[in-house]
C-alpha cells in the first residue's frame, strides 16, 4: 500500500508537465513514463521489504523516495530524442532538493528477526510383539511350525510338526499354536523322530515327510547356537535345545548317522580339540563338529542351565562315559599309536574339567569310584583308569616292546636310545596331562577334593597283595597305572618339598590315630606291637584335628610308592636275576664242549639257541621297563620326596624334633617316642629300597642331590640300631651303604666315599 501511496503523487506531477508539451512529444513522454512507472514498481518493492526489515521514520521515507523519483525522470528526459526547430522548447523542471534522511545506528539496521524452528511430530513407539516374535524366531530357527499353513507357505522348507500339535491339543496348549522357549526340547525330539523313509497313511503328512532331507544329524538340523544372542536378549532358554543336542540318541533312522548321534557327535568335537589326535589332513572336518572355539561356549552354557539341580549329570554323564572309555584307549599298541586318538581323549577332559561345575559334576558320577571295583578292574571301570593305565611297561603292552626294543643285540645303540627318548617324552606328556585334570578337579571344590583323596586311597588299599613275595599279576593293578598315580602324587607333593623343609611341621604325626583312609592295621610297625598301636591309637583320636591336605598327600604318596613304584622296580630285578641264570646256562653249555657229537646233541643245540631267545626276550622286557621307571625326571622327584621322608624320620625319632637344624646327635637316645614305633615299618624300608635301587641302576642320578641325606640316614639308624625291631632292615641298609662304596667309574671309592669321608671327620 506504501508503494501507491507514493505514487500518487508523482503522478500528478508527472501529467501537470506532459500537459504543456509538443503533440509531437507525446510518444517520447508515454515511452518514459512507462519505464518510469515499472521502475517505481521495483523500487516500491524494494522500499516495502525495507520497511518490513528496519525500524525507520514513514515521512522520511517518502522524502527519499521522492527525490529518487525525480532524479530518475530527469535522467529519462535527458535520454529523449530532441524535438524538430520548429517545435517551441520545453522547460526542465527543477529537481527537487531532497532531504537527508536519517540514519539508525547499524546495529539496529543488521538486527534481523529470528526464525522459529518447526516442531516435528513424535512418531508413536513401535509395538513388539513379544509372543509372535518368539514364534518367528524359534521357526526360523529350528525350521519346525505347529501350523500347516506355514509349511505351505514355506514350499516345505518349515516342518509341520502334526503329531505335537495333536499332543499340545490334547494338553490345552495355546490356540494359537505359537512355539515357545518352554516346548524348545519337544519341538527338536518332535522334529528328530521323524523318519524321510517312514510310510503313512495320512495324506495331509506325505508331503511333509517326502520333503524332509535325509541323512540329517542333530547338529545339522538345529542350528540354534547362531542364534544364541538374539535369544538370550530375551531370556529365552535356549540351553534346553543345546543340551538336548547331548541327551538325544536317536536322530536318524539312517544307521551311518545315528552311529554319530547324541552324545557321539558332542565326543568327536572333544577329540578333535588336539591337534595331535588325528593324522595332518587337508580335508574338512565335517559340518557336525563344533570348532575349539564354540566348545568352552557351549560347555559353559550348559553348565549355567542345568548345575544348580544337578541336571548336568545327565546331561554331560553320557559324553563323559563316552569319551573316557573310547576305544582307542584299549588298542594294544596304547601310547605308542600312529594316530595318537589317546590325545584327542587328554585334550577333551581338560577342555570338559576346565568348566568348575562339570569338574564337581565329574566326581559324583557313579563310575568315578565304583564300589564294586576290585584290584584287577579298578584301572577299566573307573572314568580315569583306562587313561591312566596307558605306558610302556611290557606286561601290559607287549607291542610296544616288541616294536621299539625287539632284538636289542643287533640294533645299534643309538637306535636304542633314541627309541627310549621318543618314548619317555611320550610318557612325560601324558603324565603331565593326567597331573593338569586331577589338580583341577581337586580345586574345584571341597567334595571334589575329597572325592580325589579318596580315588588315591581306593587305589591304595585294593592293591595292598602288589606287596607280597609272589603275586599274580592278573590279580592286582597294572604296573603302569600305578607309576602313573605315583606321578601324580608327586606332583601333589612338590610345593611342600624345598631344600630347607620349612613346611615339615605341617605334616601331622597323628594322622593314622584320626583318618581311616589308609588301612594300617595289618601293616608291620617299625617298634611297636598290634596291641601298643592300637593303644596310641585310641589315647590320640580325640586328641588330634583333621587332617589337611599336606598330610594327605605326603602319607598317600608313601602307601602308593610302596604298593606301586618300588614293587615294579623289584619286577625289574627280578628280569636281571633270570637273565643273569640264562646266561650261566648259555656260558656253562657252550663251555663244555664234551657234548658235541652225542646222541644228545641236538637238544643241547635247541636248549642252548632257546635260552639265547629268552635273554633276547628279557632283555627287551627290561629296556621297556626302564623308560619309565628310570626316567631323569621321575626319578629325581622320587628322590627329593624321598630325602624328605628321611628327614622327617629322624626328626621324628630325634628327641628335640628339629632336624635338620640343628643336626641330631648320634646316637639316639635310648627311649624310642612312640609317634616313631607306631608308624608302618614300609615308610622307613621304602627310603632304603629306594636309594639302594638307584644306587646300583642308576647312580648318576645321585651326583645331584640325595647323597648327604642318605648318608646321614644310614649312620643315624646304623648307630642306633635298637630304634629298628626287623633285622632284614637293618641288613638293607647295610647293603646300600656298601654299594655306595664300590668303585664306579672315575670314583674309585665309590659314589659315597668322599660323602661319607666329609661326614665322619665332621
Amino acid at each position: 500500500m506504501a508503494c501507491h501511496l507514493f505514487f500518487a503523487p508523482l503522478c500528478v506531477l508527472s501529467f501537470g508537465n506532459f500537459a504543456t508539451a509538443d503533440v509531437e512529444n507525446d510518444r517520447a513522454v508515454a515511452s518514459m513514463f512507462k519505464n518510469m512507472v515499472i521502475g517505481q514498481r521495483g523500487e516500491s518493492r524494494a522500499s516495502h521489504s525495507t520497511l518490513r526489515t528496519t525500524m525507520t521514520d514513514p515521512q522520511d521515507d517518502a522524502d527519499r523516495i521522492r527525490a529518487k523519483r525525480l532524479a530518475k525522470l530527469q535522467a529519462g528526459r535527458s535520454n529523449a530524442p530532441l524535438p524538430d526547430a520548429a517545435s517551441p522548447s520545453v522547460p526542465a523542471p527543477k529537481p527537487a532538493q531532497p532531504k537527508r534522511a536519517q540514519t539508525l545506528p547499524a546495529q539496529q539496521q543488521q538486527t534481523s528477526i529470528p526464525s522459529v524452528p518447526l516442531k516435528r511430530k513424535s512418531l508413536p513407539p513401535m509395538k513388539l510383539d513379544i509372543h509372535t516374535w518368539e514364534d518367528e524366531t524359534l521357526t526360523q530357527i529350528f525350521k519346525v511350525t505347529l501350523k500347516s499353513s506355514v509349511t505351505e507357505r514355506s514350499n516345505f522348507d518349515i516342518v509341520w510338526l502334526k503329531g505335537l500339535e495333536a499332543e499340545l491339543a490334547s494338553e490345552g496348549y495355546s490356540s494359537t499354536m505359537n512355539l515357545t522357549g518352554d516346548i524348545a526340547d519337544r519341538l527338536l525330539i518332535s522334529r528328530l523322530e521323524l523318519d524321510p523313509q517312514a510310510m503313512s497313511d495320512d495324506l495331509d503328512y506325505v508331503s511333509v515327510l517326502a520333503s524332509l532331507p535325509s541323512q540329517m544329524t542333530v547338529i545339522q538340523s538345529t542350528r540354534c547356537s547362531k542364534h544364541l544372542p538374539s535369544l538370550k536378549r530375551y531370556e529365552i532358554s535356549s540351553s534346553v535345545t543345546q543340551a538336548s543336542l547331548c541327551k538325544i540318541q536317536k536322530c536318524s533312522p539312517n544307521p551311518q548317522a545315528q552311529a554319530r548321534a547324541g552324545p557321539s557327535e558332542f565326543v568327536t568335537s572333544l577329540l578333535s580339540l588336539s591337534a595331535l589326535s588325528t593324522p595332518l589332513t587337508t580335508a574338512s572336518s565335517p559340518n557336525y563338529i563344533l570348532s575349539p572355539t564354540e566348545v568352552e561356549p557351549f560347555l559353559q552354557d550348559l553348565a549355567r542351565r542345568f548345575e544348580p539341580d544337578n541336571e548336568i549329570d545327565g546331561v554331560l554323564g553320557p559324553v563323559l562315559r563316552q569319551l573316557l572309555f573310547h576305544s582307542s584307549l584299549f588298542r594294544p599298541e596304547g601310547l605308542a599309536g600312529g594316530d595318537s586318538s589317546w590325545r584327542g581323549v587328554v585334550g577333551g577332559m581338560e577342555a570338559l574339567v576346565s568348566v568348575k561345575s562339570i569338574a564337581v559334576m565329574f566326581t559324583r558320577l557313579d563310575e568315578w569310584n565304583p564300589p564294586h571295583a576290585t584290584a584287577s578292574t579298578f584301572e577299566t571301570v573307573t572314568l580315569m583308569g583306562p587313561l591312566c593305565r596307558l605306558g610302556v611297561f611290557s606286561r601290559e603292552w607287549p607291542n610296544i616292546a616288541q616294536s621299539y626294543f625287539s632284538e636289542p643285540n643287533q640294533r645299534p645303540r643309538n637306535d636304542v636310545e633314541s627309541s627310549t627318548v621318543s618314548l619317555r617324552g611320550t610318557v612325560k606328556s601324558l603324565q603331565s596331562s593326567l597331573f593338569h585334570i586331577f589338580n583341577t578337579l581337586v580345586r574345584a571344590s571341597p567334595e571334589s577334593r575329597e572325592a580325589v583323596l579318596e580315588y588315591f586311597a581306593t587305589a591304595v588299599k585294593l592293591n595292598i597283595k602288589r606287596a607280597g613275595m609272589q603275586v599274580d599279576p592278573q590279580t592286582v593293578a597294572s604296573d603302569s597305572f600305578m607309576v602313573n598315580l605315583q606321578s601324580i602324587l608327586l606332583s601333589f607333593a612338590e610345593p611342600f618339598i624345598d631344600s630347607r623343609y620349612s613346611k615339615m611341621d605341617r605334616i601331622d604325626p597323628l594322622y593314622f590315630a584320626v583318618s581311616n583312609r589308609i588301612d594300617v592295621s595289618e601293616e608291620t610297625r617299625i617298634k611297636a606291637t598290634s596291641e601298643e598301636a592300637g593303644q596310641w591309637v585310641e589315647a590320640n583320636r580325640g586328641n588330634a584335628a583333621t587332617p589337611n591336605f599336606i598330610s594327605e598327600i605326603f602319607y598317600l604318596c608313601n602307601a602308593m610308592g610302596h604298593y606301586g613304584y618300588l614293587r615294579t622296580t623289584q619286577t625289574y630285578d627280578d628280569f636281571a636275576k633270570h637273565h643273569d641264570e640264562l646266561q650261566r646256562h648259555h656260558d656253562m653249555i657252550n663251555g663244555d664242549g664234551s657234548w658235541i657229537g652225542v646222541s644228545r646233541t641236538h637238544s643241547l643245540v635247541y636248549s642252548v639257541l632257546r635260552a639265547f631267545q629268552k635273554m633276547g626276550k628279557i632283555q627287551t622286557q627290561q629296556l621297556a621297563f626302564r623308560v619309565q621307571l628310570l626316567e631323569p625326571d621321575f626319578v629325581l622327584r622320587f628322590m627329593g620326596f624321598t630325602n624328605f621322608v628321611s628327614t622327617w624320620l629322624i626328626r621324628r625319632a630325634g628327641p628335640k624334633g628339629l632336624h635338620p637344624t640343628p643336626a641330631v646327635e648320634l646316637p639316639l637316645p635310648q627311649e624310642v617316642p612312640m609317634s616313631f614305633r607306631v608308624l608302618p615299618e614300609y615308610i622307613l624300608e621304602d627310603v632304603v629300597e629306594f636309594f639302594l635301587f638307584v644306587t646300583r641302576h642308576s647312580p648318576d642320578s645321585l651326583d645331584l642331590s640325595g647323597k648327604d641325606e642318605l648318608v646321614v640316614f644310614a649312620l643315624t639308624f646304623m648307630t642306633s640300631t635298637w630304634y629298628i625291631k626287623n633285622p632284614f632292615l637293618k641288613a638293607k641298609i647295610n647293603e646300600a651303604v656298601f654299594y655306595g662304596v664300590l668303585p664306579y667309574g672315575n670314583a674309585q671309592n665309590g659314589i659315597w666315599a668322599e660323602c661319607l669321608t666329609a661326614i665322619l671327620w665332621h
